[in-house]
């Protein structure tokens, strides 16, 4: 069966960044593309358009986006479906039947992103298969797959996605942990636990960079420890990075689930494109 990538449209820029961040990763991958618009109470304040207005929109919208995608030369195959509904739960349905979903945003989710934007949130919690989510500023020349790395099995998942980007694109891999400095003039703070949970933290980084390095060979593999909360570093790195990979291990039943903290404050200010990866993804 043909893997296939998953693309929310809504007729704005970031939808079309994302449909053209899919369309290369379905190249690369052989997989087919599915491009998705949701008609729902999203668009319903949006010029009082009636329900037959608003769908009619949706076809043009998904036409508009496939003839975009068909014209790529070569390309993939490529799906169009017209969905009615909340758009993240709609595509958290969608989720369930592909290998993969990508959605774009600007980063306050706002205006033009009107639909995906800061939502991509719930989608990202809620959804099995990785989710990507691209920034419109995502065009600028980018380097290095980064992998946020702790202790969770979530963690090794998104290592191993990393990785197989990595493999696949040629870019070498950065392994990123990061923790607080503790708050001035926090009294409980003692040096001798702080050395022990850097040490820590570097024998983790350092036992995941080792089992890169065994399964994948060919891939060139860095490590970075730096003393910043981790969103800010993941964040900090989202600005040059090709991709970030982020691992969550909230649970997921019935299409709705948690999402971590740096997750989350990742995907809202992220400037690059960024997966989300479930533990049970691996």
């Amino acid at each position: 069966m043909a893997r296939t990538i998953a693309v929310g449209v809504d007729g704005s820029s970031p939808g079309r960044v994302a449909l053209r961040w899919a369309m290369r990763q379905a190249i690369a991958t052989q997989a087919e593309v599915l491009v998705v618009y949701v008609v729902g109470a999203d668009l319903a304040s949006m010029g009082g358009l009636s329900d037959d207005e608003r769908a009619a929109e949706g076809e043009r919208v998904l036409a508009l986006e496939a003839e975009y995608a068909r014209g790529r030369v070569p390309g993939p195959t490529v799906h169009t479906r017209l969905m009615h509904g909340n758009a993240m739960r709609e595509l958290i349905r969608v989720s369930r039947e592909v290998d993969m979903v990508v959605v774009g945003t600007h980063k306050t989710g706002f205006i033009r992103g009107r639909i995906f934007g800061s939502r991509s949130i719930v989608l990202a919690a809620g959804s099995r298969t990785p989710v990507a989510v691209i920034p419109n500023s995502s065009g600028r020349k980018r380097t290095g797959i980064v992998v946020g790395v702790d202790d969770s099995d979530a963690s090794h998942a998104a290592v191993h996605f990393g990785a197989m980007e990595a493999l696949r694109t040629g870019e070498a891999l950065r392994l990123l942990s990061a923790w607080r400095l503790p708050d001035i003039g926090q009294t409980d703070a003692h040096p001798d636990q702080d050395r022990r949970h850097e040490e820590y933290v570097r024998q983790l980084l350092d036992a995941q960079a080792d089992r890169v390095r065994d399964d994948f060979p060919d891939v060139e593999v860095h490590v970075r420890l730096i003393r910043l909360p981790p969103a800010e570093a993941l964040v900090d790195a989202s600005a040059s990075a090709a991709l970030v990979v982020l691992g969550n291990s909230g649970p997921v039943s019935d299409g709705q689930g948690l999402l971590g903290s740096v997750a989350h404050d990742v995907l809202l200010n992220l400037a690059g494109p960024t997966v989300v990866v479930h533990a049970d993804a691996a």
